[in-house]
Parts: C-alpha cells; structure tokens; sequence
C-alpha cells in the first residue's frame, strides 16, 4: 500500500482541495477503508485497486462516511498514477467506481477527468 497526499485546483500550499490517494495491492473491506479515511483525515481520501492494464477500481471516503464519487479526487488519481509512471502519459486510465466508469487523460500536461452525463431536472414551475 502506498498513500500520497495531493492538493487540486491550486499550486500554492494550504489551498485548493486536499486528497489522499491510497493505491492498494489488494482490497479490503469497507469499515477499513473507512477507519484509514478518519486517520489520514483528507477532505477525501480515494482507495485505488488495480484490476488490469490502466483500469482500476476507485472507491471515496470522506472522514465519516463513503461517497459514490468526487471530482477532485479523481484528479488526484489521474495524477498521481501519471507522475508516478503507473500509466503511460499516452494512454487513458478508466476508474470503476460504485456506479459508473470515470475517465482520466492527459491533455497538453493537465489531468482531464471524464465524467458519465447523468440526467437531471429542474423544478422551474415555484
């Protein structure tokens, strides 16, 4: 297991939003997670298990509970696993999360999160 911490949306110290990216070499179960996630105490801390070339299963926890999926944590992800040579900077990495399947690319340097569309509505009738 190996744990980094990465700050997105910002370049300077103590801004932006915070992640910790816990790549693992085996799952474990979930009330685990969570306790690593009240530990390390991030705005998000993102479990990452490979399953095979450049496709893993990502799961999210805040300090107290587990969440379907966050866009800055994902970043962190794509990130981490780019700069530290897990995937090939050519290549796309595809994250199983509970629900859907996110994507991540490098584009001229930065990280690129692709997101499933998901149908929404609006009440404009109050």
């Amino acid at each position: 297991m190996q744990v980094w911490y990465v700050i997105t949306f910002n370049e300077n110290l103590f801004c932006g939003n915070p992640a910790a990216v816990v790549l693992m070499n085996l799952s474990m179960p979930s009330a685990w997670c969570q306790s690593m996630a009240l530990e390390l105490y991030q705005a998000i801390t993102v479990f990452l298990l490979p399953i095979c070339t450049n496709h893993y299963k990502v799961e999210f926890y805040t300090s107290y509970t587990q969440v379907a999926l966050c866009g800055h944590g994902t970043l962190s992800c794509g990130h981490v696993l780019y700069s530290k040579g897990y995937v090939s900077k050519h290549q796309a990495i595809s994250f199983h999360a509970s629900d859907s399947i996110l994507g991540a690319m490098l584009v001229d340097g930065k990280v690129c999160n692709d997101f499933p569309e998901l149908p929404y509505s609006i009440d404009v009738t109050n």
